[in-house]
């Protein structure tokens, strides 16, 4: 198992934590991964959108 370490302060972090337990800097993970989701649901607003202004009456 990779041991990683917290970019704020180096100390040596359990995968799962999300959060550093020494000084509760965000893990760069955790940020990709809400990045992706917020990603995913602007696209599908965006075809939503698409999809209700091509289906209004002129």
């Amino acid at each position: 198992m990779d041991k990683l370490f917290c970019n704020h302060c180096g100390f040596e972090r359990p995968q799962d934590e999300s959060d550093c337990p020494n000084c509760g800097a965000p893990s760069p993970v955790v940020k990709e991964n809400t990045n992706k989701r917020f990603l995913i649901f602007f696209v599908i607003l965006i075809v939503f959108c698409a999809i209700a202004i091509a289906w209004l009456p002129r």
